[in-house]
């Protein structure tokens, strides 16, 4: 899962906005259906669709190709996800008590019987991720750690992960969101296990949608009525690289 989590973290970049002809921008429909995201390649593009599936209480158990099992209170308790080489696609969700949506850890199970790895979350005094620990193996080895901060709306503002070799801990990088509009989010849900992976990923955490970053990244949105994005155009460095069209229904 941790390999999972951080390289999955440099795909969110593209993953917040969208252009679309399609939909008419009075229809009442609030619940995401499919992000179409087309990445550009110098004059190359190339699209992928990332459907979303919801169950009868209209919570996500389908983000593109992310399934996930709920339990009767509705919680993320399992999520599993396509082959990425990282041998973590198998994570177990467990939380602070049987009535509480905060989550207290998570196990991968790898596909080597008996193999598993964790990671431990931390929380601010708002009760929010401030820090996610993952533990190597079943001796409680820390491989490596995420420190979360957050704006003043509650959106993320600051990830950070640092590495740990024994007793010598390294920055290996981070994301610094420095503003958001002050619209919806159409991928935003209270799912904290959603964090972990996903179309979205960190993006989870916010219910605006991301501008700009520290990554010399921005992006231009044209909204609905409702203030529900409906294009996006992603920038980096002044380049477009990628744009995204949201459909709801």
């Amino acid at each position: 899962m941790k390999t999972l989590l951080f390289s999955i973290c440099f795909c969110i970049l593209a993953v917040a906005c969208n252009k679309s002809n399609n939909i008419d921008p009075t229809n009442e429909a609030v619940a995401l259906d499919k992000v179409v995201k087309t990445t550009i390649f110098n004059s190359i593009e190339v699209s992928e669709t990332i459907d979303y599936v919801y169950d009868a209480s209209g919570k996500i158990i389908a983000e593109g190709a992310n399934k996930y099992t709920r339990d009767v209170k509705g919680r993320i308790i399992n999520i599993q996800t396509p082959p990425d080489g990282s041998n973590r696609n198998n994570i177990d969700v467990y939380y602070r008590n049987d009535n509480s949506g905060k989550i207290a850890y998570t196990v991968c199970r790898f596909n080597t019987v008996g193999a598993k790895d964790s990671s431990v979350y931390e929380r601010d005094n708002n009760g929010r991720i401030s820090k996610i620990v993952s533990h190597s193996d079943e001796r409680g080895t820390i491989d490596y750690f995420f420190k979360l901060s957050y704006d003043i709306n509650g959106n993320l503002r600051l990830l950070e992960k640092y590495g740990v070799d024994r007793t010598v801990t390294v920055y290996c990088g981070g994301f610094y969101y420095s503003l958001y509009d002050d619209r919806v989010n159409p991928a935003y849900s209270d799912d904290e296990a959603r964090i972990l992976v996903g179309s979205d990923l960190f993006l989870n955490t916010a219910k605006n949608n991301v501008i700009s970053s520290n990554q010399n990244f921005s992006r231009s949105h044209t909204y609905r009525a409702d203030g529900r994005p409906l294009s996006c155009k992603v920038f980096e460095g002044g380049k477009q690289v990628c744009r995204l069209e949201y459909y709801y229904k």
